[in-house]
């Protein structure tokens, strides 16, 4: 009987353990994918952080391209005026 009552206690103290273990387990992967109230940054942060660089480089790589275009044809229109003038 007692050998059994020490089994269930170890039972028991090994079930608090790995309790312990899985709650410190949760908090590492909620800290890791929300953050911490020290400033770190969560996983869901860092990407929205990265959506709103990623969108403000399209809007960029938008802008250089048409300009790259309006300057292509400016200079195409300009080539086939001199090309025109000294015919």
């Amino acid at each position: 009987m007692n050998n059994n009552s020490q089994n269930i206690n170890q039972d028991i103290h090994n079930l608090y353990k790995m309790m312990d273990k899985v709650t410190a387990d949760i908090e590492a992967i909620k800290n890791a994918l929300i953050g911490t109230e020290f400033g770190d940054k969560g996983l869901a942060k860092r990407v929205e952080d990265n959506e709103r660089d990623i969108s403000h480089v399209k809007t960029e790589f938008l802008k250089y391209k048409w300009i790259a275009f309006g300057i292509s044809i400016t200079a195409s229109v300009i080539f086939n005026l001199l090309a025109f003038m000294i015919k």
